[in-house]
């Protein structure tokens, strides 16, 4: 009030009778004049401080519904990537066998074992049969009973290397024993 009040006196008119009748009425109406600009351009209160219980219940749900989903996306990613390394050595390791095995097939005496230190966990088994076949328009009879069935399993156990479950990888061709 008082630097309103000395700004008055330096703009006050020189009559003596008017000045403080002149100094309330000037007052009056800056307050009026500020009272309605304050009105006019000011936000108007409101009683929200901040979020309800609700809106951080759904917003704690919805991120907790992404992350859930992101970590079965990177489960699953981790687990096509164990399968898809099985499925690229499993016919490596079944070729490899099948060489060993060809190589002396008529007296071939291992069934199934492992492929040691250098592919731990993972397993074969072989089995040798008898062809089946009524080929002897192709086969004569000699070669019909050296013709053999061969049927390899390459086998990783569930639970080895994270992977959920058991990986089987099987081959069958026919060869011709040596003898």
């Amino acid at each position: 009030m008082t630097g309103i009040y000395t700004l008055m006196t330096a703009y006050k008119p020189q009559r003596a009778v008017f000045d403080d009748c002149y100094l309330l009425f000037f007052i009056n109406k800056i307050k009026s004049s500020m009272g309605t600009l304050y009105k006019k351009y000011s936000v108007p209160e409101s009683n929200h401080g901040g979020f309800t219980l609700l809106e951080v219940m759904i917003s704690v749900s919805i991120i907790a519904f992404i992350f859930v989903s992101i970590f079965r996306m990177q489960s699953s990613t981790i687990d096509l990537a164990l399968s898809g390394k099985f499925n690229s050595i499993a016919p490596m390791l079944a070729r490899k066998l099948l060489n060993d095995a060809s190589s002396d097939l008529a007296n071939w005496s291992e069934f199934e074992g492992d492929f040691g230190e250098q592919f731990p966990g993972i397993q074969w088994r072989m089995e040798i049969l008898e062809s089946l076949f009524e080929i002897d328009d192709f086969i004569n009879e000699d070669n019909q009973a050296r013709f053999k069935k061969i049927q390899i399993e390459i086998i990783k156990p569930s639970g080895f290397s994270g992977s959920l479950g058991k990986k089987i990888y099987k081959v069958t061709t026919w060869r011709f024993a040596d003898g």
